[in-house]
């Protein structure tokens, strides 16, 4: 176990690198001059060099990636050119919001998938998996920004129960700050009505960026459960005469979730990056919302940064998946 954790985590250098490099690069090949723009339209030619040297700008492309590979190894991260703050901060400050979210959308989706998965593969083809069916189509097949903004105006204006954006009142005071996550800040500063503030924001965006990992854990789900229920010993279980929840529960469901398992993982990772649209809709002061204002203003810094923490925590995401693939399969050894 130690010697494969030691090599995936040594696989994940060059992969840093190369992202690094990806990013970097593509970040300079966007059309635009961020200097000019901050330097706005009366700054004269001195004070667009002046400020250009400020952020190393003026260098050479590969002195510029040097040094910014540099940085990283220290963990400087670099400086916003709009804001002047440093990038690294900045992310501790936006990243626990995405993560927050992000939890709590695969919370409900693997609350609510792996259950419509079993309910859908055990009666097959009758009303239940027809309906599970069509939803789960319903929602990969529509787009994460248009599901939002259907639920914002049922929830949030036709029927008036939720809020409608934001992550927490601007009049309220929010708890004190320990890691950043306001439900478990709130439960540490035992403040339990900002609890229930910051849950009743976070419904609507968990929900909305739940619902495509909702239905492809469903689908994935029920494909696996019916593949299961073809195989032999199931078959001879059923023929021995053993309750049908004994089999799904003890036979069953451990085997069909490894493939499911795959699925969570890359999730988790798609919607690190999938939640750029969702905190756009909903004002939820996440990573995807600072990624998106840092785009909009070319601001190159926050952009990497933000794009190789994604990677970095995809990366450990997968290699988190690929250990518990052991604890449902003992078949697996790592050597």
């Amino acid at each position: 176990m130690a010697s494969y954790l030691i090599r995936r985590i040594l696989f994940m250098i060059p992969v840093l690198i190369g992202l690094s490099i990806l990013t970097f690069t593509i970040s300079h090949l966007i059309p635009g001059d961020p200097v000019m723009l901050v330097a706005g339209p009366q700054a004269t030619k001195e004070e667009i060099a002046a400020l250009a040297k400020e952020y190393g700008v003026d260098e050479p492309l590969p002195t510029q990636y040097v040094r910014y590979v540099s940085g990283l190894v220290c963990g400087d991260l670099g400086r916003s050119i709009m804001t002047r703050r440093q990038v690294a901060d900045d992310l501790r400050l936006f990243f626990p919001a995405t993560i927050e979210l992000i939890l709590a959308a695969m919370f409900v989706a693997i609350a609510l998938g792996i259950p419509f998965g079993i309910i859908s593969a055990v009666a097959r083809d009758r009303a239940p998996d027809n309906l599970i069916r069509v939803f789960s189509l319903a929602f990969i097949s529509s787009p994460r920004f248009f599901l939002a903004l259907l639920l914002q105006i049922l929830f949030g204006i036709i029927i008036g129960v939720l809020p409608l954006g934001s992550r927490f009142p601007t009049l309220e005071a929010p708890p004190p700050t320990v890691t950043g996550f306001l439900t478990l800040d709130s439960i540490l500063a035992q403040n339990w009505d900002a609890l229930g503030t910051a849950l009743k924001h976070m419904i609507l965006p968990a929900f909305a960026l739940s619902l495509s990992p909702l239905a492809t854990i469903t689908r994935m789900m029920r494909a696996s459960v019916l593949e299961i229920l073809q195989q032999d010993y199931v078959l001879t279980e059923r023929a021995l005469g053993l309750p049908m929840n004994l089999i799904l529960f003890k036979y069953v469901l451990k085997n069909a979730f490894i493939s499911t398992l795959t699925v969570i993982g890359l999730y988790f990772g798609w919607l690190l990056g999938g939640s750029v649209l969702v905190e756009t809709v909903f004002d939820w002061p996440g990573i995807g919302l600072y990624a998106t204002t840092s785009i909009i203003s070319l601001d190159f810094q926050p952009i990497m940064g933000v794009t190789l923490i994604i990677g970095v925590t995809f990366v450990i995401m997968n290699v988190i998946i690929d250990l518990m693939y052991g604890l449902f399969d003992p078949r697996i050894r790592y050597t």
